[in-house]
């Protein structure tokens, strides 16, 4: 069956003020205002490059078709389509435009700064997007991190359909972009043989376990390969190596590896990707990455409570979750000769009571390895009485680095 041809109902000539947002393999996206009377709207206008050919023209109206029919909260919505915008072949999409960009912007932008709410509420909205399409009969086909887009309150919306397959008419509605390697199925990849087949449900499986990756760890699967290692990798049945740093633990892990499976049929569906989050899934508070605090930090003083040549410590605030604790910030900084003892006098402020004016600290820094040892050395040298020392040891729970620094997170427990 031919698709139905739409008649676009906007005018080229009421999108102005158009800047190029970002540029992709077949299209280019614009941040546009939409006039309409005397109203205006910020606008997304996707324009698609594939040539004149009319082969391309059918798959253009095909995901119009696909488009008009999907409403759900979590997939972006399609305004309309416009003719010869910005001297285009072919219509262009639409879209209501989203501020705060796509996941993988987001993600680069806040790094490790994400609270895990935020991350639950997100990977939720994006499973939530896929069970609808899958219920729909819709395979997405190309799911990464840069077709979920951000909007207000942190939503998550899905976009990028031109890979996606309606299952009722069994028909791809275009071929893979470069980017989206990373967050592909391998059984979406041509063959030795140069076989090819379309993606199926289970592929929206695997792409969802690689943007668990990507929100979690806060790096991209397969981050330090190239896309032509990443499919040989994928043909040899390997999937990227788990990150270090804590920000993914063991039953998220396992989750990831079920989603990543080669096996298409072992993957569990997006109802049960839902469920896993929405009930299931209770972030472990006890693996944090060292770097994921720097940002949580705040009113820190610009004089230590407690200083010395090797360290100091100040107490300030962290910031996680949308709770604020108060900890001490132990800093050490890697000062004078390295392979040396070099002694310190730590100042105490008058602030905590019963403690002493100031306390010798001495110490090795010979090597990176005797940096604990060190730490434990300088702790004990402020401590106030033995049980405020005994905190310090026993609860060193996060690191923070910066520079050639070493910061270390304690309960304030000050006497």
């Amino acid at each position: 069956m031919n698709p139905v041809h739409p008649e676009p109902n906007i005018l080229a000539t009421h999108l102005i003020n158009p800047i190029l947002s970002t540029s992709g393999d077949y299209s280019d996206v614009y941040k546009c205002t939409l006039t309409s009377g005397l109203e205006s709207t910020l606008v997304a206008v996707k324009l698609v490059r594939f040539g004149r050919h009319k082969k391309y023209y059918g798959r253009i109206l095909r995901e119009i078709n696909l488009r008009m029919k999907l409403n759900h909260q979590n997939i972006i919505q399609l305004l309309g389509t416009t003719r010869e915008f910005q001297g285009g072949s072919f219509p262009s999409f639409v879209f209501p435009w989203m501020p705060s960009g796509d996941l993988h912007c987001y993600i680069a932008y806040h790094g490790t700064g994400i609270e895990t709410p935020t991350k639950l509420s997100l990977v939720r909205d994006i499973a939530s997007g896929v069970t609808y399409l899958h219920k729909s009969h819709v395979v997405h086909g190309n799911l990464e991190s840069k077709n979920v887009l951000i909007g207000p309150e942190n939503r998550a919306y899905l976009t990028g359909f031109s890979l996606s397959t309606d299952l009722n008419t069994s028909q791809l509605l275009g071929a893979p972009e470069s980017g989206g390697v990373r967050f592909a199925a391998p059984e979406c990849f041509v063959d030795e043989e140069g076989d090819n087949s379309l993606p199926i449900i289970n592929s929206d499986i695997y792409s969802i376990g690689c943007v668990l990756f990507h929100v979690f760890s806060g790096c991209l699967p397969w981050h330090d390969s190239k896309s032509g290692d990443i499919i040989n990798e994928l043909r040899q049945c390997r999937m990227p190596s788990r990150p270090g740093g804590g920000g993914i633990d063991d039953l998220l892990w396992n989750f990831i590896t079920r989603c990543c499976s080669f096996t298409p049929c072992d993957r569990p569906s997006a109802t049960q990707i839902l469920e896993f989050f929405e009930h299931q899934y209770k972030p472990s508070k006890a693996n944090i990455s060292p770097d994921n605090l720097t940002k949580m930090l705040c009113n820190i003083p610009p004089n230590p409570t407690v200083s010395g040549g090797f360290a100091d410590i100040r107490r300030c605030t962290l910031k996680t979750d949308g709770k604020a604790t108060q900890v001490n910030r132990f800093s050490v900084q890697m000062r004078g000769y390295m392979n040396d003892p070099y002694p310190g006098s730590c100042q105490v402020n008058p602030t905590p009571r019963r403690c002493p004016s100031s306390k010798t600290v001495r110490g090795s820094a010979s090597h990176h390895c005797a940096l604990g040892q060190l730490m434990v050395s300088c702790v004990r040298g402020t401590c106030v009485n033995s049980r405020f020392g005994q905190d310090l040891c026993r609860k060193t729970s996060y690191l923070c680095s910066e520079s050639r620094k070493i910061f270390t997170l304690f309960p304030a427990v000050m006497h």
